[in-house]
């Protein structure tokens, strides 16, 4: 744990550290903070990209010409079953982080 001096050197003052309850010891805030919805929204797309897996079909996705990737080629990439991948990217699909164009030919939806 990091001492009172520690932490003044460090810039870190928290509500009990010295000017506690009087004026602000940081400078004032030239923009807004995250609103509660906007970090929750951020919360998820960070939560998805928290995993390899899914951070590696990102890469993979973004690493395609246009940005666009047959599934079966993506589900090729890992030693990963497909329902697994779907998983992937189901979870991807749902923090708006990829979008899924279907095709008629089934198993080669376009991610």
């Amino acid at each position: 744990m990091l001492s009172q001096a520690d932490r003044e050197d460090l810039g870190i003052i928290g509500v009990t550290g010295p000017g506690a309850g009087t004026q602000s010891c940081s400078p004032p805030l030239t923009g807004e903070p995250l609103s509660e919805a906007a970090a929750a929204e951020l919360a998820q797309v960070f939560k998805a990209l928290g995993d390899p897996v899914r951070l590696r079909l990102v890469s993979l996705i973004g690493a395609h010409q246009g940005g666009e990737v047959c599934v079966c080629d993506l589900t090729t990439a890992f030693e990963l079953t497909q329902p697994t991948i779907s998983h992937h990217l189901k979870v991807l699909r749902e923090a708006k982080l990829v979008q899924m164009e279907f095709h008629l030919r089934p198993y080669h939806n376009h991610f």
